[in-house]
């Protein structure tokens, strides 16, 4: 309901759900704890700042002491909810700034076991949010600290299953929106893994007409699967979304860090320019696209004059080669915008 019927609910309402909310997250039973914090971001996301600043103290008081919680899933949900009530209250949320950031890094250096990656994955996320809603003159003293605590959790990052390896992209992107240029001495950490990321290719399988999916190819591991003829065709849809996401970190990191990026560049347009036709995920195609620019923006903002020209041959081809055959009018549509962007780069 908070979610369906926002902003009225929030604005109408919030005397009424706001304190039910609270009691509830200091229930007896952790699942109704949990539930009703979860019940907190979906209300938070549609709040004003006006409507939360009342009842801040208590929200933030009930999850703190649900961190204390031995259900690792009541903590990961307070952990969440505390993000989200960050990113609502941004600046207003230095009161609390003190309290929360140490306990999180302390999460994040203390809890190294497997069992705890979810938990950790949600403190990174938390973290960074937090830091960008305070700014940097707060969060300058830690950000040092959990540089060094991210940095050490991409390092060990092993299992292709492993949930931090999301968080950490998303937990870099923020930083590097709070850190500006400053980021750029990470680049080197957080490019790799966004790489290949970037470059995974999907995984299918083929199956006869009357084989059953979901005995080897469950559904809950992203497998979706579609008849066609006497075989059925699947396609793992997990991966694909971790590749949409990397393409789209890649063309934000070079739109923010510029001249920073340019040793990243003849990889990234390696890996982009294919992508045109990627026709398994059209969010991949449209990351692709709109990230091919800002690559480009990189090489002339450098002044290498040779690098663009020799970037823009092929780039040139593979533009009209698929704008050519396009049938989808819309990618058609954001194809040439993306491909005026990139003339307006190159110029004469």
């Amino acid at each position: 309901m908070s979610t369906d019927f926002a902003p009225t609910l929030q604005e109408k309402h919030a005397s009424i759900t706001l304190p039910r909310l609270v009691n509830a997250m200091g229930d007896s039973h952790p699942r109704v704890q949990a539930h009703a914090a979860a019940a907190m971001v979906n209300f938070a996301e549609e709040a004003s700042k006006a409507t939360l600043e009342p009842f801040m103290d208590t929200l933030l008081e009930r999850l703190l002491a649900m961190l204390s919680n031995e259900r690792r899933y009541v903590q990961e949900q307070a952990i969440t909810t505390i993000a989200t009530l960050a990113e609502n209250a941004q600046s207003r949320f230095v009161k609390y700034y003190g309290t929360i950031m140490p306990m999180l890094l302390n999460v994040l250096a203390q809890a190294t076991d497997s069992e705890h990656r979810l938990l950790r994955g949600k403190a990174m996320e938390c973290a960074t949010f937090i830091a960008v809603a305070v700014g940097r003159d707060v969060f300058g003293p830690d950000s040092a600290r959990l540089v060094e605590l991210l940095t050490a959790a991409q390092h060990a990052v092993a299992d292709a299953d492993d949930p931090q390896a999301s968080y950490l992209q998303q937990a870099w992107s923020r930083l590097c929106t709070l850190l500006g240029a400053d980021f750029a001495p990470i680049l080197p950490v957080v490019m790799p893994p966004l790489i290949k990321a970037a470059a995974q290719q999907p995984e299918f399988a083929v199956l006869e007409h009357e084989d059953d999916p979901e005995a080897d190819y469950s559904a809950e591991d992203g497998w979706e699967f579609t008849t066609m003829g006497n075989q059925q065709i699947g396609i793992r849809t997990t991966g694909l979304e971790e590749k949409f996401e990397a393409i789209e970190l890649i063309g934000f990191y070079a739109r923010d860090l510029g001249a920073a990026f340019l040793p990243f560049v003849p990889q990234t347009l390696e890996i982009m320019i294919p992508l045109f036709k990627f026709y398994y995920h059209e969010g991949v195609r449209t990351a692709a696209a709109a990230a091919v620019p800002h690559i480009l923006a990189v090489v002339r903002d450098a002044g290498d004059t040779a690098a663009l020209r020799q970037a823009w041959g092929p780039i040139c081809e593979k533009y009209i080669s698929v704008l050519d055959g396009e049938e989808d009018d819309v990618f058609a549509m954001q194809l040439f915008s993306s491909f005026a962007e990139v003339v307006t780069i190159v110029g004469e």
